[in-house]
């Protein structure tokens, strides 16, 4: 039996995977964000991305939204981490369906606890 289980056994992949295992792979993770634009013109762009950077660039470039590109310069009021994008995407369904007031509430709660 022991000449079965070295028969799967290959010692190169094992120091591979013991490397991975000991590196930082953080850069693999990609995480998932909702979150709120204050435009220019006072209203308020909900979306969501997993590159808010890149995704805040493209805002400010007018690249990003139809709704975004006359009412520049942004500014990100509230921002939510999601581990999935699906999470990310119900969000931001959630908070497309708020009241003004509502939404202002939780900008408001999301500065304080900055």
């Amino acid at each position: 039996s022991s000449a079965v289980a070295n028969e799967f056994f290959d010692p190169y992949s094992l120091s591979q995977l013991l490397r991975l295992r000991d590196a930082d792979l953080s850069y693999c993770v990609k995480m998932n964000y909702t979150y709120i634009l204050k435009l220019k013109n006072g209203n308020y762009y909900c979306g969501w991305t997993n590159d808010i950077e890149k995704r805040l660039a493209a805002h400010q470039a007018g690249t990003a939204s139809k709704c975004t590109r006359s009412q520049r310069p942004v500014e990100l009021v509230w921002l939510c981490e999601s581990d999935t994008k699906e999470e990310a995407m119900s969000m931001e369904w959630h908070v497309k369906h708020l009241t003004r007031a509502e939404k202002e509430k939780l900008i408001e709660e999301y500065r304080r606890s900055e």
